[in-house]
């Protein structure tokens, strides 16, 4: 894909990939800006602050940008299906009883339901999900040398008796 950058007015096109990373689009529009226009180039590599923090926020801009059309794609896909949703949820109203219908409706039942028992067990047991970890720390607790187990997702504490602390 071409990449339009503009400074007053200097202008530098590059040829990037979807999947260049920030650091390499930097160092293209580098190299270009050497060849085109030295002084500008000169002026960034003796640190003049207000060009240095317009190169950074443009930078910074792509990344943004690149974050905003993911975000706008997400939500345009959420709207198109909550829209085909209404759209099924309407022909559903205007013959409930039909066969199609009925089909339909037992199936948004059942989706629903695996749906709910899905969310009951990330509740209940994350861990199915994805992978653990366990954590050992030497630590000292009142004086006296324990090994502890971190659990970030613990329900509970379970504390030694030898720590003192079961008051």
């Amino acid at each position: 894909m071409q990449l339009t950058v503009g400074y007053e007015d200097t202008f530098i096109q590059v040829e990037v990939d979807a999947q260049d990373q920030v650091e390499n689009i930097k160092a293209l529009i580098e190299a270009q800006i050497e060849e085109g226009n030295p002084s500008l180039a000169q002026s960034l590599k003796a640190h003049d602050v207000a060009v240095a923090s317009c190169r950074s926020t443009l930078y910074d801009l792509m990344h943004v940008q690149g974050v905003r059309m993911a975000l706008m794609k997400q939500h345009m896909d959420i709207a198109a299906r909550k829209y085909k949703q209404d759209q099924e949820a309407l022909e559903l109203e205007r013959n409930p009883f039909s066969e199609e219908a009925q089909a339909k409706i037992e199936e948004a039942i059942r989706l629903g339901n695996v749906q709910h028992n899905m969310e009951i067990a990330m509740e209940e047991m994350p861990e199915a999900f994805g992978r653990v970890h366990m954590l050992y720390i030497s630590t000292v607790v009142n004086n006296m040398p324990v090994k502890a187990f971190v659990d970030s997702g613990a329900q509970s504490t379970i504390m030694s008796s030898v720590c003192r602390l079961l008051n």
